[in-house]
């Protein structure tokens, strides 16, 4: 009921004309139904992640998504206007596939101006680089304007976290390639101060960084990207558990360690160095000397080149060993299921051959029952996991549904295919289940048959019983009547001798 429920207002939810998240709130309040319905369901889902403890409940997984799927999917394109120029150009396939291959080349590019370019300011820069970044700024710019003036209420907008997003980077993008350029040189540089200098160095230094940022719409645009990244939510919580675990372990040997070490112990002269020197080249030895160099000229680079480590090599490592798995069984099954079914049409082409049957032609009812009795198809058909008295028994209700469909019988193809599908070793789907329950219907329906049948003979055979029993009852009354008068019958006998003796 509950699931009928959601499904009704989120059929009401969108009216006519109005499909985006703006509309749908201007159209009304939810119902206190579907907020109860839906506070009940968040409070299961809390008791079913309080159950599963540490780790992912796949059930659990499943049953999110199906109810987030369910609800009205939310698409930016439907807050766009429906005529015009610029909403036709903003839902073009074309136009985010360039936008796609400039956010590309713009990080490309960020590499390049990072190793080559030496100037600090853009305008100290040698000219192709001024080039280039005023036309990648100009290209976002325009971008951001036509998407905003796609939108029919411009409020939606400020609602859409894809086009605020990209909406501050393209702030942070024109204020270091333009504001920032023409405050530098519209201003005196002998008179500006180095610390005003330095705290727009720092600035630009950042604006730099967070650019990279635009990545995730290259990620958001490919499926496969989107599902890791969706992996390695689903396995965050486990992994910061074994974490915490591994630091509470290194931080017991650690003082361990320490306690029992001299002052001037090479790798526990410390608690911090102990447990640099446990967590290291105990744990992560293949990556102790990059990231102690890499401290050695920075502190912060030791927790940057951890999580990159833990992020990097740990988890998308060991989730490439898990993808590899996969596909490899994937494929395994794929190839033992083509073996399978090329040994399976070869012999059975051998067969028909040596028993004068034409594989072109379909085959018949009575040729698949004497086919499938056959010693040799009987063997192969039981070699692939089929049990051949389960097939011939099924043979009427095959044949049933072909003459329904106006076919004479099986051709060859469908004939391997129908003993593939008979397989025990099968999963059961859905079809098999609709096809379950037509066996079941047809036995049904012989059985009511069968027994009107019987019922209609047991009635003959009930009046024959019953009108036989009437003339047994009548021929006993009859018996008894007689019976019953016997002096009468004496009297009559006597009257009757005297005139015989007169006469």
């Amino acid at each position: 009921a509950s699931c009928q429920t959601d499904l009704t207002l989120v059929s009401e939810r969108k009216p006519k004309g109005l499909s985006c998240w703006g509309c749908m709130t201007a159209s009304g309040q939810t119902s206190s139904a579907s907020k109860k319905t839906e506070e009940m369901r968040n409070k299961q889902s809390k008791k079913k992640a309080a159950a599963r403890g540490v780790f992912g409940d796949t059930e659990n997984m499943k049953e999110k998504a199906r109810r987030a799927l369910i609800r009205l999917q939310y698409n930016v394109q439907d807050c766009y206007h429906e005529t015009g120029i610029i909403q036709k150009i903003a839902k073009h396939p074309m136009f985010d596939n360039v936008t796609l291959a400039m956010i590309l080349l713009n990080a490309c590019w960020m590499a390049f101006d990072l190793d080559l370019n030496e100037a600090d300011m853009l305008y100290e820069a040698d000219p192709i680089f001024q080039v280039v970044e005023n036309l990648f700024c100009t290209y976002f710019s325009c971008e951001l304007l036509i998407r905003f003036s796609a939108f029919k209420l411009k409020s939606n907008s400020l609602r859409d976290f894809w086009f605020m997003f990209d909406s501050v980077l393209v702030l942070l993008m024109v204020l270091e390639t333009w504001v920032l350029t023409i405050y530098m040189m519209s201003s005196n540089p002998k008179s500006s101060s180095d610390l005003s200098k330095v705290a727009i160095l720092r600035l630009v230094m950042v604006v730099k960084m967070l650019r990279i940022s635009r990545m995730a719409r290259l990620l958001r645009s490919v499926p496969e990207l989107v599902s890791l990244i969706k992996g390695i939510k689903a396995a965050s919580r486990p992994v910061v558990v074994f974490f915490v675990m591994w630091i509470i372990i290194v931080y017991i040997y650690a003082f361990v360690f320490r306690q029992l070490s001299p002052p001037d112990s090479m790798y526990f002269s410390s608690m911090p160095e102990a447990i640099n020197s446990l967590l290291l080249n105990g744990l992560l030895p293949d990556h102790a000397v990059l990231v102690n160099n890499a401290t050695r000229e920075n502190w912060v680079f030791w927790p940057l080149m951890l999580t990159f480590v833990s992020l990097a090599v740990l988890t998308l490592m060991n989730m490439l060993v898990g993808v590899l798995v996969e596909v490899v069984g994937a494929l395994a099954v794929t190839e033992k299921e083509g073996m399978t079914v090329s040994y399976l049409s070869g012999e059975l082409r051998r067969i028909f051959e040596d028993r004068q049957l034409d594989a072109e032609m379909p085959l018949t009812q009575l040729e698949f029952k004497k086919l499938v009795v056959d010693p040799d198809a009987a063997f192969v058909i039981e070699s692939v996991g089929v049990d051949v008295a389960q097939l011939v028994d099924m043979a009427h209700n095959l044949f049933e549904d072909l003459s329904k469909a106006g076919e004479i019988g099986f051709s060859f193809e469908c004939l391997v295919e129908l003993i593939l599908n008979m397989r025990g070793t099968n999963p059961a789907k859905v079809k098999d289940m609709k096809e379950q329950l037509k066996v079941i219907k047809a036995i049904m329906k012989e059985t009511q048959r069968a027994a009107d049948t019987g019922f209609e003979k047991l009635d003959l055979e009930l009046m024959r019983i019953k009108d036989e029993l009437r003339e047994l009852r009548q021929a006993h009354t009859d018996h008894e009547i007689a019976l019953s008068h016997p002096e009468s019958d004496d009297d009559e006998d006597d009257d009757v001798a005297p005139d015989v003796a007169s006469g």
